[in-house]
């Protein structure tokens, strides 16, 4: 017989068990879009690098092309509505409409990749507070190198961030898929 002692244990370590399992399991469904972004941040990066006067039709054409791709991500990953993506998709675009705001008053190109990647990361490391450490993690790593490539490799900042940031992006997010 079990005593009411060793079934709250018991109990304790199901919850334990249930939480684990699902914060793995997000690191496991974010993953891809990471790397997704990751890959996106590497070409339009090195676009820019290669071609600064083409800036704004790189990152229109691959900002677009990650809507699509984390959208079809979305639809291959789940088949019911999850709970609060409504509520998601209106924060991201008050984010966004306030990164559009905030970059037209920004005039150096260099100056407004910083923004959007600190804006980001910024997010990915509110997201760690409640979602994991590796959330918190990748974003500040990412942070941090977007910073210090700025002002240390300004010249190179877009090769830099194209190997930093997108290839920082693309390590993190297969190493969120590794976790679970």
């Amino acid at each position: 017989m079990i005593t009411p002692e060793q079934a709250q244990v018991m109990m304790s370590e199901i919850k334990q068990t249930q939480d684990r399992s699902r914060e793995f399991t997000g690191y496991w469904r974010a993953g891809v879009y990471i790397q997704l972004w990751g890959f996106i941040w590497f070409i339009c990066y090195l676009g820019n690098y290669l071609r600064p006067e083409l800036s704004g039709w790189i990152w229109l054409v691959g900002d677009s092309c990650g809507v699509l791709g984390s959208i079809l991500i979305g639809k291959l990953q789940s088949s019911s509505k999850r709970e609060g993506e409504g509520k998601f998709y209106l924060a991201l675009s008050v984010v966004v409409i306030f990164g559009v705001l905030v970059s037209n008053l920004i005039k150096a190109p260099e100056a407004i990749g910083l923004f959007w990647n600190c804006l980001f990361m910024t997010i990915y490391m509110l997201v760690g507070v409640w979602e994991g450490k590796r959330w918190f993690l990748l974003g500040a790593s990412v942070f941090v190198l977007s910073v210090l490539s700025y002002w240390v490799l300004f010249p190179w900042f877009n090769l830099a961030m194209a190997i930093l940031g997108g290839g920082g992006l693309m390590l993190g997010g297969t190493l969120m898929r590794c976790a679970a």
